[in-house]
């Protein structure tokens, strides 16, 4: 069965699972993407978790509640972040 568009009724696109309605968006999701990949590479694992991130390493785990606050745990342990 489709509908007029030719779509399955139900089916969501992923612009409606995640839609970017301005740039501060797409800059705000990169900065972040950019900071996790650079603890990774630091040997440190970054998980979303709710609104904040997950941090671990040796079985220590960080809770940040934001963005700036693991920007600044990135820091402390000497990962360079430039938000560009």
């Amino acid at each position: 069965m489709t509908t007029t568009q030719g779509t399955m009724p139900g089916l969501v696109t992923p612009e409606q699972l995640a839609p970017h309605d301005s740039a501060a968006e797409v800059t705000f999701e990169q900065r972040t993407t950019q900071l996790i990949a650079q603890l990774a590479t630091a040997g440190h694992h970054v998980s979303r978790f709710g609104q904040g991130f997950l941090a671990s390493r040796w079985g220590l785990t960080l809770h940040c509640p934001d963005l700036a606050s693991l920007a600044q745990f990135a820091r402390q342990v000497g990962v360079k972040h430039d938000p560009a």
